[in-house]
């Protein structure tokens, strides 16, 4: 039953994804991540302690379901290798300032030092920066 679900639960991102329709798949992306949070639905955003809790086999999914599509150019394994965050191992990891910047920096989410507003100055197709997408917001409480 649960790998049904899990199924279903994937189903429109794997669309989007298929057909490159990465802003969708973003936004999809991310109505899941609130899913799998213990209250990310009823508080429309996500704690890193959610994170932390989080399912690593969908956690998994998601990202394979990303770098499928995008030839390896986006998904939060491509997070992982440019900050070193090892969720996909299920390590704790520790968010500063600092580490959150750097990836922003890398991924083309911040420019000179400046966070860019979503949607508008966000880059969906496959010439975005590499890690681009997709986003990944998360709120330390």
């Amino acid at each position: 039953m649960e790998q049904k679900s899990n199924n279903l639960l994937f189903a429109n991102l794997d669309n989007y994804l298929e057909q490159q329709q990465w802003q969708c798949a973003n936004e999809e992306t991310e109505q899941i991540l609130l899913k799998m949070s213990e209250d990310g639905l009823e508080t429309d955003f996500i704690d890193l302690d959610d994170i932390e809790k989080m399912s690593v086999e969908n956690f998994k999914t998601l990202d394979q379901l990303w770098l499928k599509y995008s030839n390896n150019h986006f998904g939060f394994s491509i997070h992982k290798e440019i900050i070193c965050f090892d969720r996909l191992n299920q390590e704790k990891f520790n968010w500063t300032p600092a580490i959150i910047n750097k990836l922003g920096d890398n991924v083309g989410w911040r420019k000179e030092g400046v966070w860019l507003n979503y949607p508008s100055q966000y880059t969906f197709n496959i010439h975005a920066p590499l890690g681009h997408l997709p986003t990944f917001w998360a709120i330390d409480t």
